[in-house]
């Protein structure tokens, strides 16, 4: 397995990625995405490319897996200086592996040269990126509430 940065030829594979991840979210929080909501995450151009960092996983040629991290660093005075760590994605066939560990390596190099925080989040129910995050040696930190409208009624 190796990794790059991502180029314009590989916007397609990002984009089906994307969707994967995306739909594997919905499924365990319960959420419905419509496919016009899939389509407003996917990259439209290679612009999108220079705003934040994507690199690729491939194998044999064949891109499996992805990391999306920003280049902006950000700051607060809870987290203190910190980069969003956007997505980590591997291709179901290929989870357990290494891959996201190796990916993730890409973005603590970046924090690290840059003598900051990284900052991710995920759907509470997403056990399996917790455990990842974890893993990875991050902290949970912060809680998110959502009032859902459908839940009332009038």
């Amino acid at each position: 397995m190796k990794t790059r940065k991502a180029t314009k030829a590989d916007i397609p594979v990002l984009n089906r990625l994307s969707d994967e991840v995306h739909k594997h979210i919905s499924t365990v929080s319960g959420l419905h995405i419509t496919k016009a909501q899939l389509k407003a995450e996917h990259i439209k151009s290679g612009k999108e490319l220079r705003t934040d960092e994507y690199y690729v996983a491939e194998v044999d040629g064949k891109v499996i897996g992805c990391i999306i991290f920003g280049k902006k660093i950000e700051e607060d005075e809870w987290k203190g200086r910190y980069i969003e760590l956007h997505h980590i994605i591997v291709s179901k066939e290929h989870q357990g592996e290494g891959i996201g560990k190796e990916l993730f390596e890409l973005v603590k190099k970046a924090a690290l040269k840059k003598k900051v925080n990284i900052r991710a989040d995920t759907n509470f129910e997403n056990k399996f990126a917790i455990g990842f995050y974890e893993k990875m040696g991050f902290e949970q930190f912060e809680i998110t509430l959502l009032w859902r409208h459908r839940n009332e009624r009038s």
